[in-house]
């Protein structure tokens, strides 16, 4: 950590002070020449009003991404990728008195709608295809407390969903020469799929699809 510090330090500083109530959080990898998986990972949380990360934790590979690691103000709205729009996030985030806004994957993220009713990533789809795009849903985990939030879910222009659908269909090549990834995954590569702590009067629709664009920054960061 020591080391990430020091050199985060010639171009960055990590004491600004907190412009926004906006926070990114990610993580990265730190590997030495020539070994064969992760070694090290770096968990960032990111000011986007600085431009400017407020805290740094290093981990061995077993620390996983999440909302324990680092410093979080009261009061304030995380962002993350798909890591982090799961059920353990969502309890983090109720615990350490943050609000979330992050993508989710519906596979492997099992939701159930206002009703207590569960639905397929397809059902989930299709109200989107229909312009209905902000639900009220119950996020699970196995025999716990189902946990209260909001999936937006909002088709992607046909450009965007053609990029994705062959980012899926290139790392399935990698994995397996020829393999194609299944139909569940390239319907879901479709849409902009967010799960959220926030109500509809403190954000819309609008307003989450547009804030989640500033989420890229903390991907610049790591690529500087």
């Amino acid at each position: 950590r020591a080391l990430v510090l020091e050199q985060l330090a010639v171009t960055t500083r990590l004491d600004v002070p907190l412009r926004t109530r906006l926070r990114i959080v990610d993580g990265s990898v730190l590997c030495r020449p020539g070994a064969t998986g992760t070694e090290w990972r770096v968990h960032i949380i990111f000011e986007p009003g600085a431009s400017a990360p407020t805290g740094v934790e290093v981990t061995d590979e077993h620390g996983a991404e999440g909302l324990v690691q680092g410093t979080l103000d009261a009061k304030t709205l995380v962002m993350g990728d798909r890591n982090f729009g799961r059920y353990r996030e969502l309890l983090a985030a109720r615990e350490r008195k943050v609000d979330l806004l992050a993508r989710t994957h519906l596979q492997t993220q099992p939701l159930l709608d206002q009703n207590g009713i569960a639905r397929s990533p397809q059902g989930w789809a299709e109200l989107a295809d229909r312009g209905i795009y902000d639900h009220v849903v119950k996020v699970t985990r196995g025999n716990d407390e189902p946990l209260d939030a909001r999936l937006i879910m909002v088709p992607l222009p046909p450009e965007a969903a053609g990029r994705a659908r062959q980012k899926l269909y290139k790392a399935a090549s990698k994995k397996k020469k020829g393999s194609v990834p299944n139909l569940v995954a390239l319907l879901l590569a479709g849409y902009l799929c967010l799960l959220t702590t926030l109500d509809t009067e403190s954000l819309s629709v609008a307003e989450a699809c547009a804030v989640y664009r500033i989420r890229w920054q903390v991907e610049c960061f790591f690529k500087r």
